[in-house]
């Protein structure tokens, strides 16, 4: 059994080393799909059902939309981070990088809120919507395991970077 969600995300991002126009700040509205796949059905106040679309909505705000939506996703060591969010915050984005290159988690993230109201989320790559689909799903594995539901996992997250373009990326 399989079922999937889907959710929205308005974000800024850029790819620093790009050769193109997304070498420039820009946005997008995200549409982020995510499949789950259930080996058996649920019981209780999930009685035939894989998992309720509610709670897997709920996984997907607290890995996805709330840190970022409305922010500026930008890779750890793009020199803009220092720009708009001063030195403290560049550091720990180079730390990011560094660490990811080491072999930290390829979900490891930094995100906040800069004074002048700048929502940020750095990541250890560059945000292309094929490292944000791979991002957000190992999110989204971690947050599945987390529920203690064994027959529930990831099966697939497709992120659409326009209505033309997407990235997909497979779960365990």
């Amino acid at each position: 059994m399989h079922i999937t969600r889907k959710i929205e995300v308005d974000a800024g991002h850029r790819l620093a080393h790009h050769g193109g126009m997304c070498q420039g700040l820009h946005g997008h509205r995200y549409v982020i799909e995510v499949t789950v796949r259930c080996s058996e059905q649920g019981t209780g106040t999930e009685k035939d059902m894989a998992i309720d679309f509610g709670r897997l909505k709920g996984l997907m705000v607290d890995e996805i939309h709330n840190p970022c939506d409305h922010a500026l996703m930008l890779e750890g060591n793009d020199p803009l981070v220092h720009t708009l969010f001063g030195p403290d915050v560049a550091r720990l984005g180079r730390t990011l990088v560094e660490e990811f290159a080491l072999g930290a988690k390829p979900y490891s993230c930094y995100s906040g809120k800069a004074e002048h109201g700048t929502r940020f989320y750095l990541l250890p790559y560059a945000p292309t919507a094929e490292r944000l689909a791979e991002h957000w799903g190992q999110r989204l594995v971690v947050a599945l395991e987390e529920l203690g539901d064994s027959r529930v996992s990831l099966e697939m997250i497709t992120v659409f970077e326009t209505p033309n373009c997407s990235a997909h990326w497979f779960g365990a």
